[in-house]
């Protein structure tokens, strides 16, 4: 593979914008939306970036099905799981009493 293409491709691991990536990479920023359509019709850039996101995921675990079911765990995620109210106010529960799908969505306080 040519050096500028690995360039792209590294590149492209980082955000998937090809367009970027393909500026990072050295090309040409005006005419870096077309190049970038072209280089990842080639099959060899493909292949290497298909190769790169799978042991990536591989290293890391972060699967698209486990992202997924983060993502359904957030959005049936009772915020007011996060909280018990009583005489004294509101008071964030403690770590340990959270359930499963109060303790996925830290972020909802």
């Amino acid at each position: 593979m040519h050096p500028k293409h690995q360039r792209f491709v590294d590149e492209y691991l980082i955000d998937l914008d090809a367009r970027n990536a393909a500026i990072r990479a050295g090309y040409r920023p005006a005419a870096a939306h077309m190049t970038s359509h072209n280089i990842l019709r080639r099959p060899e850039i493909a292949a290497a970036i298909a190769e790169a996101m799978a042991a990536r995921a591989r290293r890391t675990g972060v699967t698209v099905e486990r992202v997924l079911r983060e993502y359904a765990r957030l959005a049936v995620a009772d915020p007011r799981g996060l909280v018990s109210v009583g005489e004294a106010g509101v008071a964030l529960r403690v770590a340990g009493a959270l359930s499963d799908v109060a303790d996925a969505a830290p972020s909802l306080v």
